[in-house]
């Protein structure tokens, strides 16, 4: 009797196709193997999925979060740009009442006048309680037209060196 050890896997060609011959044993490792790999496959996909699932999430918030951003950024600019305006007008109204102006908001034109009131009298008649303006140079009568306004391009009546001086600021609404 020979003894004689069979170094197992064997290859073998039968009717033209190769043949491995494996012990019970080294099935079961190449199975465990097997297994062990489509365990973590499976466990790789369900944690790509995971990282995918907080990947989009992330994104949508980015996104939603850069648009209330931008919202906010136009809402600060605008506000910026309202008191930039406000500021300037601010300005001109206060510029306007040193030079002793009278303002007034045109209804008609949509925008506030300043007369200057360097060449004229005012006085307020004491029954209407309206104001009235008199060149230096007139008599003053006790009451005058029952105007709230004057009427467009008042000031073109009076003659060149007592004409007064117009400022305008337009108004948008």
């Amino acid at each position: 009797m020979s003894f004689s050890q069979s170094r197992y896997p064997l290859q073998t060609v039968i009717d033209g196709d190769s043949v491995v011959i494996l012990t019970k044993a080294q099935a079961d490792t190449i199975n465990s193997i097997f297994d062990s790999q489509k365990s973590k496959i499976a466990k790789f996909k369900q944690e790509t999925k995971v990282k995918d699932s907080i990947i989009s999430l992330r994104d949508t918030m980015l996104i939603f979060y850069t648009s209330k951003y931008t919202e906010y950024r136009t809402i600060v600019e605008t506000k910026f740009i309202k008191e930039e305006i406000i500021d300037s007008v601010s300005e001109w109204l206060l510029a306007r009442a040193k030079e002793g102006a009278w303002i007034y908001y045109s209804y008609r034109d949509q925008e506030v006048v300043a007369v200057n009131l360097s060449d004229y009298i005012v006085r307020k008649d004491d029954f209407t309680g309206d104001i009235i303006f008199y060149k230096r140079t007139e008599e003053c009568p006790p009451n005058d037209k029952d105007e709230k306004e004057p009427s467009k391009d008042w000031q073109m009546d009076i003659a060149k060196p007592f004409r007064p001086k117009l400022n305008k600021i337009k108004l948008k609404l």
